[in-house]
């Protein structure tokens, strides 16, 4: 959310609709998106969000999306 926005409440009320377990399981289950609750299982035996070990990454080091632009344009997709 936008902190700028004069839609704060409307924006909140929006994304914890989008946390709503009703919402996850939709989103699970008919666009196969990872559940970011838990509570909602996720489809094909893929790991529960809580069972995940993911690696340390600093987040800062994919601020530089230069090269990444410069290599899309180079083969055509931008």
């Amino acid at each position: 959310m936008l902190s700028a926005s004069p839609q704060q409440e409307l924006a909140q009320n929006f994304v914890r609709h989008l946390l709503s377990a009703e919402a996850q399981e939709y989103f699970a289950t008919r666009a196969y998106a990872y559940p970011m609750i838990p509570g909602v299982p996720p489809v094909g035996g893929l790991p529960r969000i809580d069972e995940l070990n993911p690696p340390a990454f600093d987040l800062a080091k994919l601020s530089n999306i230069g090269p990444t632009v410069d290599l899309m344009r180079e083969v055509g997709v931008l």
